[in-house]
């Protein structure tokens, strides 16, 4: 039946494996009625159902043609029924118990402990040779410190140790009237100059470049590459002013440093 419509299709074993996505040997196999060369029962009848509707059959007379033809599977005897006694396992012994339960309780006091040295570790590192030591207590408010005895074991009194003098209080910040910044360049260096608040200069100089500036109460400079000039304020040279390709910002005169 199945190659009488393949035929009548006009289709070869070849082109109802491409319609099917069956191999040959099985559509050929179904065609000749050699059922013991197919796969298993699932699969076989799944073939005949998708090669029959491919060449225009009724599946269902040639599943039952195929059913009658192959004997259905015997169910399986069963054995007679055998009793496996089952025997509980061991308890575990006493030592075992108590070894894990030593474990339990073990871990968490080892945690606790590591825990502990750790902290204490940390504040010995804290207060170890590189803490500064305590100073010295100070004598009370208008009490005198204790001082040696005047007079020596011999007797003798010693030459008072003459008043020290009095230092001078420092001098206040100088005010400087106006500033003169004078530039040599050693090397290529980007600039950026700002007397009393207005940008004077912003660009390049290169070596052998010489500039001046003035302001009267403040200059800015930011220099990019501070090995690469020298400068003079108000005459003073102020030698190298950092390492090379070191970026600097130097204000005139110099903010007081906060106490």
């Amino acid at each position: 039946m199945l190659r009488r419509a393949r035929e009548g299709r006009g289709l070869s074993l070849a082109d109802a494996e491409r319609l099917t996505k069956i191999r040959a040997a099985y559509l050929a196999a179904l065609e000749e009625e050699r059922f013991a060369v197919l796969p298993p029962r699932p699969y076989a009848t799944g073939f005949i159902r998708t090669y029959a509707l491919a060449v225009g059959l009724d599946p269902r007379s040639l599943l039952a043609a195929f059913e009658s033809h192959i004997p259905p599977v015997a169910p399986a005897l069963l054995s007679e029924a055998v009793e496996i006694p089952l025997e509980p396992a061991a308890p575990p012994s006493r030592l075992r118990r108590l070894v894990t339960l030593s474990l339990w309780l073990l871990i968490p006091l080892l945690i606790v402990v590591a825990l502990i040295g750790y902290v204490q570790l940390r504040e010995l590192a804290r207060s170890g040779p590189g803490a500064a030591p305590s100073p010295a207590p100070l004598a009370p408010t208008g009490t005198p410190a204790s001082a040696p005895s005047p007079t020596s074991a011999a007797g003798l009194v010693p030459t008072p140790a003459p008043a020290p003098a009095t230092a001078s209080s420092p001098a206040g910040p100088q005010e400087m009237e106006g500033i003169t910044l004078a530039l040599t360049a050693s090397g290529t260096s980007w600039l950026r100059v700002t007397a009393d608040g207005a940008r004077v200069f912003q660009g390049t100089v290169y070596a052998g470049d010489a500039r001046t500036w003035t302001a009267q109460r403040e200059l800015v400079i930011k220099i990019g590459d501070a090995a690469a000039v020298e400068l003079v304020v108000n005459g003073r040279h102020l030698g190298v002013l950092g390492r090379p390709r070191e970026v600097v910002t130097l204000r005139f005169p110099a903010p007081l440093e906060e106490p």
